[in-house]
């Protein structure tokens, strides 16, 4: 997806919180972003929005005892699906895709720790060999106009037959992974790194200041006024039916 701009999004979703200091570089007026899945799938776009704000794929929340696994927290999770784009996507990606998510509208100050975009997703090595997802991240310089202003950061998931790959790292049980994308700033650029977490625990860590998305080294460009961005699926294997859960972003630590 090559796209972003600025929307409005329910501030009904749960734990949803709309900053509005104008202190700069700070972590007080960053638009923290909270969706547990647990009434709702507010903040999630799929192909059911028309045009340019729309997208592909489809999400459904379920609760506790519905589908085939348990939260990772609460009492819902939501599951992603292949589907195909709407009407006006459709001819720029004929093949389909998953949904996505703003989160919240963007911001335009950049916090003293950075920003943390997190979202737990249930992984099963019993998935048929070939079965894979490519989930992006994005940030948007605001006053660039697009698509110069984006940057993003990927990361390949990919099943065996035997274990799951999420980039090069082996995931042999089945059940809930965080993945987090951290991105600070050094020396006034912008640095990105991927986090596969389990439980807290880090099981692997990919420095992505050389391989974003955009194939553009991300020490070429100035940071103090880059936007939340959002978060989606590129890629989703037609047929998979993908549980996800505890949606955040917020400022980093």
């Amino acid at each position: 997806m090559g796209l972003a701009w600025a929307t409005t999004l329910p501030a009904s979703a749960e734990s949803n919180e709309f900053a509005d200091s104008g202190m700069a570089n700070s972590n007080a007026d960053f638009p923290v972003w909270h969706q547990g899945f647990n009434h709702g799938t507010e903040g999630w776009i799929t192909d059911d929005t028309a045009g340019l704000h729309g997208w592909c794929g489809d999400i459904q929340q379920l609760d506790r005892g519905e589908g085939d696994v348990r939260p990772s927290a609460g009492k819902g999770y939501a599951v992603v699906s292949h589907g195909a784009c709407n009407d006006f996507w459709d001819d720029a990606f004929p093949d389909g895709s998953g949904p996505y998510s703003f989160g919240v509208d963007y911001s335009t100050q950049w916090p003293a720790g950075g920003v943390v975009h997190e979202l737990d997703v249930h992984l099963d090595p019993a998935w048929p060999a070939g079965t894979f997802f490519l989930l992006a991240a994005s940030f948007n310089q605001p006053d660039t106009p697009y698509p110069a202003g984006l940057r993003y950061v990927a990361t390949s998931v990919t099943a065996t037959g035997d274990e799951v790959l999420v980039g090069d790292h082996e995931v042999t049980e089945a059940g809930w992974y965080t993945f987090r994308y951290v991105f600070t700033s050094d020396a006034g650029a912008l640095d990105a790194t991927f986090e596969l977490t389990d439980r807290g625990r880090i099981l692997a860590t990919v420095d992505l200041a050389t391989t974003a998305f955009t194939g553009e080294l991300t020490d070429s460009f100035d940071v103090a006024d880059l936007g939340t961005g959002y978060i989606f699926f590129a890629a989703l294997s037609d047929g998979l039916d993908l549980p996800i859960d505890e949606h955040q972003m917020r400022p980093g630590s």
